[in-house]
């Protein structure tokens, strides 16, 4: 019969489990902001189908907005959910292609969005919406049910 010391021990090369959306998005100071005002909008969770594609605003996009128009926002749940579902698409996850795109948001907003190769680190990425445009900070963030992307500027 074989001797079990004779076994060949298989050792395991996978990563870590990667986070959720909801739990990078909301272990990261710079989105205290973006989570705060998704409770405010969706107080028993989004209901959105996984897997998620995130447009994330830091706190510093937050800050560009002026205090009483923020103070407005907050008070008002239908307009801040319509706020909160164009930095939401469900059931893709997006990940940024070299070259232009469009994604439609689950607010029904469409965001063309410009990858460039040049900058170093995968390029730049532009975002321009009917309502404007940001950058993206950081992109291709993979998580367990989706993507995020990190914005400098809310989607209004």
């Amino acid at each position: 019969s074989p001797n079990p010391s004779d076994d060949q021990t298989i050792h395991s090369t996978t990563s870590p489990p990667l986070p959720t959306t909801g739990q990078l998005l909301a272990t990261e100071q710079r989105f205290s902001s973006f989570i705060a005002a998704l409770k405010v909008a969706f107080p028993e969770g989004t209901e959105l189908d996984a897997p998620f594609t995130v447009f994330a605003p830091t706190n510093s996009a937050f800050e560009k907005i002026s205090k009483q128009s923020l103070t407005w926002l907050l008070g008002n749940k239908a307009a801040l959910t319509r706020v909160m579902l164009r930095h939401m698409v469900a059931g893709k996850a997006v990940k940024i292609p070299i070259g232009r795109s469009v994604v439609k948001t689950s607010g029904g907003s469409r965001i063309k969005l410009r990858r460039s190769e040049e900058g170093g680190g995968g390029g730049y990425v532009d975002i321009r919406t009917s309502s404007g445009a940001a950058k993206l900070e950081q992109f291709d963030i993979l998580t367990e049910d989706g993507v995020v992307h990190v914005i400098d500027s809310l989607i209004l």
